[in-house]
């Protein structure tokens, strides 16, 4: 194994709270009534898709793009003043940091939301790549912005460990061909769609060197 690659919202930055709490207010705006346990069924999705899927089943006169321009302005707002790492993310790069591999980000949302996430949590100098899967074709549960940032680190997607919290996410990953651990939301911890997980943990400061040497890294 040559590479780590997280996911962002959900992992780096207890943001799913600000997504669901965004999207219940503007899409109750605009007259579609998303409650919060909508909003966490489509965690993971990039916006535009999350936008098209309750479009389908509640007509709206306002655009896909405007929507998701409010949901991602009011998550941006919420992140630059609130946002806070997940529990054990600084532990956890500071193992990660030892074995010295590349370490990428691969998110399903916008980059100036991934910089303003980064800038946040002070991960500057922590990321070789930072991708995101906002202008791809397809965006998770889609490989390409996993494949896309293996490619940018230099590795193979078979050497990679790709971190996530979403289901979603992890078939994303899955169909890129790496391992994936996940650090599902404690209300989600048991849910069956985990079971793809190489491994699966409450909190990223769980991960020991026995995982790592048990995934593949030389620790």
């Amino acid at each position: 194994m040559k590479a780590i690659i997280f996911d962002m919202d959900g992992v780096l930055i207890d943001s799913e709270p600000f997504w669901q709490q965004a999207e219940v207010d503007v899409f109750n705006r605009h007259g579609v009534p998303v409650t919060f346990e909508m909003a966490e069924s489509t965690m993971g999705l990039r916006i535009d898709l999350v936008v098209e899927h309750w479009f389908k089943h509640y007509p709206c006169d306002a655009s896909v793009a405007q929507l998701s321009r409010e949901i991602l302005d009011a998550v941006g707002e919420l992140v630059a003043e609130q946002g806070q790492a997940m529990p054990g993310l600084f532990e956890c790069l500071k193992r990660i940091q030892q074995l010295n591999v590349p370490i990428g980000l691969a998110t399903s949302s916008p980059l100036p939301l991934a910089h303003t996430v980064i800038q946040r949590l002070g991960l500057e100098s922590v990321f070789n790549a930072v991708l995101s899967a906002e202008k791809m074709q397809y965006g998770k549960p889609h490989p390409q912005v996993y494949q896309d940032c293996a490619e940018a680190l230099g590795v193979s997607p078979l050497d990679c460990l790709a971190i996530e919290d979403s289901i979603t996410g992890l078939i994303s990953a899955k169909a890129a061909r790496m391992k994936a651990l996940a650090v599902p939301p404690e209300i989600f911890f048991n849910k069956s769609g985990y079971g793809i997980a190489d491994l699966k943990l409450s909190r990223l400061d769980e991960l020991t060197n026995t995982h790592l040497t048990e995934l593949g890294f030389s620790v």
